[in-house]
């Protein structure tokens, strides 16, 4: 997981710069749509993992933890995208998106350290 939100991170700092050609901004697009979703099948298989390993009775809720992250990230980007494309155009997006991007994956990094040492 640490290596798809690094190559999500460096393809949201390009946004801005490929934006202004359409075949390029296009395939930057393309390569950040099929980057989102590449991290969803990990995650629950993830959450389902640990669940099983450690708290083997909240598996169902481990399950259902994964599309209650997964509206809640879609929520507060939408609200924070949209103050960014208000305050400072539509260019600036990318930037954002990075932010969150880098902050997953500091977290990501985090969880693993714990994880490897429990």
């Amino acid at each position: 997981m640490p290596k798809v939100y690094t190559v999500e991170f460096f393809i949201l700092l390009a946004v801005p710069f490929l934006i202004h050609n359409k075949y390029s901004g296009l395939v930057n697009l393309l390569i950040i749509g099929v980057v989102m979703y590449l991290i969803n099948a990990p995650i629950q298989i993830h959450f389902l993992n640990i669940a099983e390993e450690s708290y083997p009775q909240a598996v169902a809720l481990a399950s259902s933890l994964n599309p209650i992250a997964s509206n809640l990230g879609i929520s507060l980007g939408s609200a924070v995208g949209s103050l960014i494309v208000g305050n400072f155009g539509l260019y600036q997006v990318g930037f954002g998106g990075a932010i969150f991007a880098l902050g997953a994956l500091l977290i990501n990094l985090k969880l693993n350290q714990i994880i490897s040492q429990a």
